[in-house]
């Protein structure tokens, strides 16, 4: 599941997998759009990111509007990437997870506690991924992925797997490695890492789209694209990422379900709102054929299109076969009754409103899946009993 949304959405990564109540987890996607919870001090996934080399200039955390990165790319993910611009100089010797260090991906040590169905990919073989955009002006060689369990003092990475990030015509490149966890006292980690005695091109690059960690088993994942202050458009501009970049990053991660929570940051008209939602739906269709939405609506913040923004949406998922609507505009309460209480400003939740959050559309989509489908139509969401949510249309209140 990729998560599309603004500043609410990508606040409720580790809230979701810690209620939501999936069959099984069997996967994360951990990139620059991955935000860490807050308050709990449960991280499900974070980016680590070093600057601290003689020859790394620094990594920049890209978000998809950004204007164009010092070597000209721009438009390259629907996500944020790490882009890593690199010095001239000479790597030093590895010795462990620490030696040469340019960003982990990293999956939490306390994984009963962040993921609902426990120790998802502990004591299993689990597969790293990471899509990059190869392009002339990256690093030729002497770049690796590490997989490493432990404190980060093992001399030995469990698995590895070269980077080719030199492309003479700009391609997606993907690179795997499977390993079986074992110590999970810190976690479970991907580093990107420089080889001992590696040259260091001034001003090469290495954009990593996403990272992935895998089971291979039909489950859930989770795959977070929000990002603050955003809206209908930021989704839909092709100055953003174009159709080939949302078609790598889809086809990459595997999603096949998008989980939309927009309006906030929206001025636009019912209709036009509506006309340009839909415009998404058929965008990401477009590039991933059979991809299944769930639309949610903002909850009251005072916002007077929010409650029209709501109609908008539960209008799509009756029209479409492909949607299920999530009413949290009429489920989470009255701005007089949450905020100070679930919002700690009127519009972003608190640690409590993310809680209730979580819980609510986890009730919203138990709900959905026990109504009555007349059409027979159905929507592969995620894993509710065999993985599939079979309905998709219900009363609604507050909609009409």
């Amino acid at each position: 599941m990729v998560m599309l949304g603004d500043s609410i959405q990508n606040q409720m990564g580790h809230y979701y997998l810690s209620t939501w109540q999936p069959d099984r987890v069997s996967g994360q996607v951990v990139s620059g759009s991955f935000a860490q919870s807050f308050g709990s001090g449960d991280v499900a996934a974070n980016v680590f990111i070093s600057h601290s080399h003689p020859w790394l200039d620094r990594v920049y955390r890209r978000s998809p509007d950004a204007p164009a990165a010092p070597d000209g790319t721009t438009a390259i993910s629907p996500g944020a990437t790490l882009h890593p611009i690199f010095k001239a100089g000479t790597a030093g010797t590895v010795t462990n997870q620490l030696s040469n260090r340019v960003l982990d991906a990293h999956l939490a040590s306390n994984q009963a506690a962040v993921y609902a169905d426990g120790n998802w990919a502990q004591g299993k073989p689990v597969t790293f991924s990471a899509l990059a955009y190869a392009n002339p002006g990256a690093q030729a060689s002497g770049l690796r992925f590490n997989l490493w369990t432990g404190n980060g003092t093992s001399p030995a990475p469990l698995a590895t797997v070269p980077v080719l990030g030199y492309a003479a015509t700009p391609e997606y490149r993907s690179f795997t490695a499977t390993a079986t966890p074992t110590d999970w006292s810190n976690g479970f980690s991907a580093t990107l890492q420089v080889d001992g005695g590696t040259t260091l091109t001034a001003g090469a690059n290495l954009p990593i789209i996403a990272t992935r960690f895998s089971t291979g088993d039909d489950g859930f994942q989770l795959d977070m694209i929000s990002q603050g202050g955003k809206g209908v458009e930021h989704y839909l501009d092709p100055a953003n990422a174009t159709d080939a970049a949302v078609a790598a990053h889809l086809d990459f991660t595997d999603a096949n379900v998008a989980y939309l929570w927009l309006g906030q940051n929206d001025s636009h008209s019912k209709g036009d709102w509506k006309n340009r939602v839909e415009s998404i739906l058929d965008r990401y269709s477009a590039v991933e054929p059979g991809m299944r939405f769930v639309l949610v609506s903002s909850y009251d913040t005072g916002n007077e299109k929010s409650l029209g923004y709501a109609q908008a949406l539960h209008e799509l998922s009756l029209a479409r076969t492909d949607a299920l609507f999530l009413n949290m505009y009429g489920e989470f309460g009255a701005l007089a009754q949450t905020n100070g209480v679930y919002l700690a400003d009127g519009v972003h939740p608190n640690n409590d409103g993310r809680q209730r959050i979580a819980t609510q559309t986890w009730g919203l989509i138990s709900d959905a899946a026990a109504v009555p489908e007349p059409s027979g139509l159905g929507l592969a969401v995620f894993s509710i009993a065999a993985l599939t949510l079979n309905r998709r249309r219900r009363s609604v209140p507050s909609i009409t």
